[in-house]
């Protein structure tokens, strides 16, 4: 018990030296990179957007708003031009 408890300490001692460095390992040997752009790459284009749609759902207001704002000064330089 006692063997365990300081192999235990010592593990937590250095764990956080070991896990940035097991970072590229482990993408390495899983391909996560890889996989996920093959899967992307093949999903419909409903599926891809229903992917996409949660990461943009939560600045959605500042995208239109700032949309409708470029569209707006864009309207107006065309106006002062002609």
């Amino acid at each position: 018990n006692h063997l365990s408890l300081k192999m235990a300490s010592i593990i937590l001692k250095d764990l956080p030296l070991i896990i940035p460095r097991s970072y590229a390992y482990t993408e390495q040997a899983m391909e996560i990179e890889t996989t996920i752009e093959t899967k992307l790459k093949h999903l419909p284009p409903i599926d891809f957007e229903g992917v996409l749609h949660p990461v943009f759902q939560e600045d959605e207001i500042k995208l239109i708003v700032v949309g409708g704002l470029l569209g707006f000064a864009a309207g107006m330089l065309q106006v002062a031009t002609v």
